[in-house]
């Protein structure tokens, strides 16, 4: 994508939206660098979770990508591997050795060192050689660890929820479903209400959503509200993210003043917390901008596109390949509107930004290419004779 054209593209919203949507305010080229003002990673392991998972990903933008679940689950299980090797360190003080090799990032040495524990069946070392593996990126080592410490202890939450997200990674939600419901009942009668069990009620959540069983995702998302809320309290940015789990799928469900009124609560709390730009922040103001388009208005969901794409570029910078799933519904929506130039140049980056995240064969890759062809399709038809012009096609 091009620089001229991101500016041009939030130039005219800029103009356009009114001031309650959309702030007069500069974008910035770069991104923001300030970190937020609350992180949903937890404050371990090794007494920051950013600076941890920046040293075992030195090209990855790790305060860019503290929202994503798969860095939530990336600090997670290393704060639960640290846990366990402490744990260990009781009975044995040289596990604590490992422990500080975690810290460090050598995670080699962190699965050289707990292998033959695992391999005599002891449950705590094959969690922690698979936290080891996972956040190598060695997912099948991962899984296998995994599962052999669930088997042993099918009442441990961690191991549960660790072996549910090896199928979440696999896109096998059907297997990872029922995993995640059991940890997070495990995590329940174990220690309480806690916030890790709301996080493992937010990604049963996410599991059923992908299902296509949207009302119990809903139902499920609010429940991991109500649990952050008396975990945490109700003013967490954890709060504001089941919120918006929930607004999501009440709009898959069609129920979309229910939606509606789940994801302005929940921006109102992520304005509150952190300011207008993150991901949080943008994601939800789009998710607002598809209710309109569901409402057929399309002009005040153009402003809230407009407005979204303005927060996650200043949180991602202007070239960031992320602003791909932002430009995607500006694109769409040109093409409903018979602006079909317009659309695809925004179609084409959105594209170029797929490829770049996801790899050319990606869904959302493809998808996009479905789009530009109705409108390279379109516009070849209101070029002709007698042709419908610049008018939109009808829905």
């Amino acid at each position: 994508m091009t620089m001229r054209r991101i500016f041009a593209v939030l130039l005219f919203v800029c103009l356009a939206a009114a001031p309650s949507v959309l702030r007069a305010q500069a974008v910035s080229p770069a991104g923001v660098s300030q970190h937020p003002a609350s992180s949903p990673l937890p404050a371990q392991p090794c007494g920051n979770a950013v600076e941890f998972l920046q040293r075992l990903d030195r090209r990855e933008p790790v305060a860019k990508r503290i929202y994503e679940s798969g860095m939530r689950w990336r600090a997670f299980l290393a704060a639960e591997a640290q846990a366990a090797l402490l744990r260990m360190a009781e009975v044995n003080p040289d596990w604590r050795k490992t422990a500080h090799a975690l810290c460090d990032g050598r995670l080699g040495q962190v699965r050289a060192d707990v292998t033959p524990m695992a391999e005599r069946n002891v449950a705590d070392a094959l969690f922690v050689l698979g936290c080891a593996a996972f956040l190598q990126r060695d997912f099948p080592a991962a899984a296998q660890a995994f599962s052999d410490a669930a088997a042993l202890d099918r009442q441990n939450p961690d191991y549960l929820g660790a072996l549910g997200q090896t199928h979440v990674l696999a896109r096998d939600m059907r297997s990872a479903a029922p995993l995640l419901a059991a940890a997070w009942k495990a995590e329940e009668r174990m220690r309480g209400r806690t916030a890790l069990a709301a996080w493992l009620a937010e990604n049963v959540a996410d599991a059923h959503r992908s299902l296509g069983d949207s009302a119990f995702s809903a139902q499920v998302a609010a429940e991991a509200a109500a649990l952050y809320a008396g975990a945490l309290g109700p003013d967490a940015v954890q709060v504001g993210m089941a919120r918006a789990r929930m607004g999501g799928a009440l709009l898959d469900a069609g129920r979309a003043d229910e939606a509606e009124a789940a994801l302005r609560a929940a921006l109102d709390l992520f304005m509150r917390d952190s300011g207008p730009d993150t991901p949080l922040v943008a994601e939800t103001l789009r998710s607002l901008g598809n209710i309109r388009v569901m409402r057929g208005e399309r002009e005040a969901a153009g402003e809230l596109y407009g407005a979204a794409l303005v927060s996650a570029a200043n949180w991602y910078g202007l070239e960031a390949p992320e602003l791909g799933p932002y430009l995607a519904p500006l694109g769409i929506l040109r093409y409903h509107l018979g602006q079909y130039d317009e659309a695809i140049e925004l179609l084409r980056d959105a594209r170029n930004a797929g490829i770049a995240l996801y790899g050319s064969g990606a869904a959302e890759v493809q998808e996009m290419e479905g789009w530009i062809r109705l409108c390279e399709e379109a516009r070849v038809r209101g070029a002709l004779p007698g042709g419908a012009g610049g008018e939109a096609p009808r829905d």
